[in-house]
């Protein structure tokens, strides 16, 4: 079959055009690194690197909201390992008093006690970054409310009325919701009766009544254990924020490599690829010049 000059060149003309069109696309996706940069390119693969991209953002806030929950859950820890100290101090304190104290001696001890019951409400009371640490649900306003008379002496204490024993939630993963608080009635008890023990420890101290300061002896026993239980509690959730945090690590890298495999462009085989299509137009190139110097020595015949 005989094939005319025309069409010869034809075909040609059409190996140009899309080689330099494979060239201009090589060039612009080494440009970007991107083996993708319109849908069209790869619908199937468009898809694929959204959905990685998406949950690449998912993980993105789960993990900021584990960065939220450990920071709340180290301020927690700190806060009850103060509160601890102060129960155990005012322990000791009951445990000097007895009826050979002076008046001045017992009123000493009670003005020690009504200062760690100052620290412990302001622990009580204590925020993070804004946030309180014990009130539940509800972060912004203090769980627990002094009660005072006309001089200002704290004489007991409440629960805010906003329910605080709500647990304050963070989602660190698909369908998983993580309680990353201590409520103030777990850390300080039921009606908050640590506190209430210590404003009873301090009247007694006061009155020089040191067989009602005994008496409250194995209730802040009780109260120190509690506080201790909390902080353990505190201590457990800390490691179950490194398992998640870990795990959110290993899902990030994986689902990046997933997204960079659809997504990114292999430059070393692009810049290969580009050098043998321009090796490919050169050849085109030179075999339209060698029709074109025909044609032109046929016609001139």
């Amino acid at each position: 079959m005989r094939v005319s000059t025309g069409t010869l060149h034809q075909t040609t003309l059409q190996h140009l055009r899309a080689s330099q069109a494979r060239l201009a696309r090589l060039q612009s996706q080494i440009a970007s690194g991107r083996r993708i940069e319109r849908p069209s390119d790869d619908a199937a693969g468009t898809i694929q690197g959204m959905g990685a991209r998406g949950a690449l953002r998912a993980r993105a806030q789960w993990s900021s909201n584990l960065v939220l929950a450990r920071q709340h859950a180290q301020a927690t820890e700190t806060s009850l390992g103060a509160a601890a100290d102060m129960v155990a101090e005012a322990r000791l304190l009951a445990t000097r008093a007895d009826a050979s104290q002076s008046a001045e001696a017992m009123a000493a001890l009670a003005r020690q006690v009504d200062g760690l019951l100052a620290g412990l409400l302001d622990e009580a009371n204590r925020a993070q970054d804004g946030a309180r640490l014990f009130g539940g649900s509800d972060t912004r306003g203090a769980p627990v409310e002094a009660l005072r008379d006309e001089a200002g002496r704290m004489t007991g204490v409440t629960a805010a009325s906003r329910a605080p024993e709500g647990r304050l939630l963070r989602q660190v993963g698909e369908g998983t919701l993580l309680g990353v608080n201590t409520s103030a009635e777990e850390a300080f008890g039921p009606g908050l009766e640590l506190l209430t023990h210590l404003i009873a420890l301090r009247d007694a101290l006061e009155a020089g009544d040191a067989a009602a300061a005994a008496e409250l002896q194995p209730l802040l026993d009780r109260d120190l254990e509690r506080v201790a239980v909390a902080q353990a509690v505190g201590g457990v959730l800390a490691r179950r924020l490194d398992h998640l945090e870990e795990r959110l690590a290993q899902e990030e890298m994986r689902l990046e490599a997933a997204r960079s495999q659809f997504e990114d462009l292999d430059i070393a085989q692009a810049v290969m690829d580009y050098q043998e299509e321009q090796t490919v137009l050169e050849a085109a190139l030179t075999l339209s010049g060698r029709l074109l110097e025909l044609t032109l020595a046929r016609y001139l015949q």
